[in-house]
């Protein structure tokens, strides 16, 4: 009789240990922060408060590598004059992307139309990565800056982390491009990126 009480209470035992231990690992997940996603609480994703801005490579541009993850953003221009002239409400373009988070680089070119040529575009210009919503009155943070080439090329590759190239593969929805020239008179294009595939 001792016997069974004595095995029927180190049962209990175990089950209330088994219970205790379930609830404490649960704990734990829920505190852990997920790295993948975004941190909108402090103003964006957790790499952009431990990584410097990315920096461009030296050198003549490359053309656009056929490895990596192909995004797009399809880029419109946009005013800060209520009178665009002509040649300002004819300028669109696409911006297409390639992320090698093996290599760390994010490989570009831009597309231009016929008024507004892709040498236009990149002359005096600075494409920019930058994440949030792209119509927010807020300033958004940027994450890559593309360096003008002397030539006025519009295709190249720049470096960056491995961290940002991550996020922005897999939320590219939370990302958009800015492109600013003299030619455009203040104004800029600008286009969400989103995931594309085209024939390499």
């Amino acid at each position: 009789m001792q016997t069974n009480r004595l095995y029927k209470i180190l049962w209990i035992s175990l089950v209330l240990v088994l219970a205790l231990a379930l609830v404490a690992t649960s704990a734990m997940a829920k505190g852990k922060p997920d790295k993948d996603k975004p941190n909108k609480d402090k103003g964006g994703p957790p790499i952009f408060l431990s990584h410097p801005q990315t920096n461009g490579n030296s050198g003549p541009a490359q053309p656009l590598t056929p490895g990596g993850r192909p995004l797009y953003a399809q880029l419109q221009f946009i005013s800060p004059s209520t009178t665009p002239t002509m040649t300002e409400q004819t300028s669109s373009g696409m911006f297409k992307l390639r992320l090698n988070q093996g290599q760390e680089s994010i490989c570009f070119e831009f597309v231009g139309t016929e008024t507004f040529t892709p040498t236009q575009v990149m002359t005096g210009t600075l494409a920019t990565i930058y994440w949030g919503d792209p119509d927010s009155e807020e300033e958004n943070p940027s994450v890559v800056t593309i360096p003008v080439q002397e030539d006025g090329a519009s295709m190249g590759c720049v470096t960056a982390s491995k961290e940002l190239i991550k996020d922005i593969r897999k939320n590219p929805d939370q990302y958009y491009v800015s492109l600013q020239s003299a030619d455009l008179n203040g104004g800029e294009m600008s286009g969400q990126l989103s995931k594309w595939k085209w024939k390499r």
